[in-house]
């Protein structure tokens, strides 16, 4: 018998079957009595739970984006944000599973078994032991997923960064093989991960690296591990493969820059702010670089926190302040208003063009997880052009 999962409650269930006999929800109305659509069809409706978990965080990421905007245009106070600096030129447009705004076609190398999901996913075990994720929300995709085989256990796992989760699927006793098992179910202990049966298909690579990484902003490039680097102010900077480019207003200016990392099981948001702004001046004091610092993390946060900054540092080369910050996030962000937050403030001068540019770094502290260490790579790592 073939079983597909409700949408609304995730229980395994027959495919033929009127109602979810768990939740009642109408399944056939729902797929509407058609014929089992091929893999290669980038229509096919979602059947599982997870891919409602999907969207759900893709609105979450793409509405936190759009107050970051919001936000940072009504606090402003200054001339920083000026429609001039709109670009005038046309973005690339883009669709849910193709013409997206970064190539990647390189062929997954030596697969040692390619599967497909119940939501039209696509999932391929390399013997480099990195995994491709082809989820159908390009957002989502992963070229360079770490697994491994538990041969004790008889399991496979895959590390799927940008869901936040490690799922994991029983091995027969002969484990992975060129051909078997002919169908993995993968389980997670997150619950942005909803159980589901891949099963293995005869698919060619041309068939499935049409679907591509996205970025939405055109200074953006993405690397093929899925992290992405772009430069601002004749700096370059690398963000990591978890964080996301959403879709906002920012996409078109040129003074700025966002991204945003979410994970739906604990309501965890980590956002990244670039903003350059002129200073007209031929340095920045510690004093005068305090007073900005004070200032800008004002327009994000109630009462905010800002630590002084304990030394004039370098970031790419050039003079810089760093300052730890907290607070509560602002009436601003729907849905997070009054969280406790906390992260890093920069500011770096850029003597050449009498400039400043501001990298806010900051997530919510409901997490165990503390992404500061990541925050001081992605500036530590940032190199002048």
């Amino acid at each position: 018998m073939k079983l597909t999962n409700c949408p609304v409650c995730g229980k395994r269930i027959p495919a033929d079957a009127e109602n979810c006999p768990e939740c009642g929800f109408e399944i056939r109305t729902y797929l509407h009595g058609s014929a089992e659509k091929t893999v290669a069809s980038p229509d096919v409706p979602a059947r599982s739970r997870k891919r409602f978990l999907i969207a759900a965080a893709a609105i979450v990421l793409c509405a936190a984006a759009g107050i970051l905007c919001c936000i940072f245009v009504r606090f402003s106070g200054s001339a920083a944000y000026d429609t001039a600096l709109l670009s005038q030129d046309p973005l690339p447009e883009s669709s849910s599973n193709e013409a997206f705004s970064q190539d990647h076609t390189a062929a997954p190398t030596s697969p040692v078994g390619v599967y497909s999901g119940n939501d039209n996913e696509i999932l391929v075990l390399q013997e480099n032991g990195l995994a491709c994720y082809y989820c159908v929300m390009p957002e989502y995709i992963e070229l360079s997923c770490p697994w491994s085989q538990d041969t004790e256990e008889h399991t496979v796992s895959i590390e799927l960064a940008k869901l936040h989760c490690t799922i994991t699927a029983k091995l027969p006793e002969t484990g992975l093989s060129a051909s078997e098992p002919s169908e993995l179910i993968f389980r997670s202990e997150s619950s942005n991960w909803n159980t589901e049966i891949f099963t293995r298909i005869d698919l060619s690579p041309e068939d499935y690296i049409s679907r591509r990484i996205s970025s939405n902003d055109p200074a953006v490039s993405v690397e093929a591990d899925g992290s992405m680097t772009f430069s601002v102010e004749g700096i370059t900077f690398t963000i990591p493969k978890w964080y996301r480019d959403p879709a906002d207003d920012f996409d078109t200016m040129k003074n700025a820059l966002s991204f945003i990392d979410n994970d739906l099981q604990t309501d965890y948001a980590s956002s990244i702010l670039f903003f350059s702004d002129d200073c007209n001046a031929d340095s920045l004091s510690r004093s005068e670089s305090d007073a900005l610092a004070a200032a800008f993390a004002g327009r994000f946060l109630q009462t905010p926190a800002v630590s002084p900054a304990k030394a004039q540092s370098e970031i790419g080369g050039l003079p810089a302040f760093v300052y730890e910050i907290s607070g509560l996030y602002n009436t601003g962000f729907q849905g997070f208003s009054g969280s406790s937050c906390s992260g890093l403030l920069t500011l770096v001068f850029i003597p050449q063009t009498q400039r400043i540019l501001y990298v806010q770094m900051l997530y919510t502290d409901n997490r165990g997880y503390d992404p500061m260490p990541e925050y001081h790579q992605i500036l530590t790592e940032a190199r002048g052009i």
